[in-house]
């Protein structure tokens, strides 16, 4: 199993404006493309919500993809081990 995430801590706290920017963008155009221009600028809670639902996602996502690392290398072990 490699080593994926490469970045300090502090390179990833100084990444994350530029995700909330990220999800920011998205929000405000899928919401104004779903509910008119302007919809987001008036309803803020939902684009906080959006951004929310985004990092949650992502978190989720994260997550379950590194245990399915996890997983893999617990099952090489125990192939390993029956193999002994």
């Amino acid at each position: 199993m490699s080593k994926e995430i490469t970045a300090d801590f502090t390179a990833l706290m100084r990444q994350a404006p530029a995700t909330a920017e990220t999800y920011l963008y998205e929000a405000v155009n899928c919401i104004d493309g779903k509910f008119g221009t302007g919809y987001s600028k008036q309803h803020p809670d939902l684009v906080g919500s959006f951004i929310n639902c985004c990092a949650v996602d992502l978190l989720a996502s994260t997550i379950g993809k590194k245990m399915e690392d996890i997983s893999e290398v617990i099952d090489n072990i125990a192939k390993n081990m029956l193999l002994e």
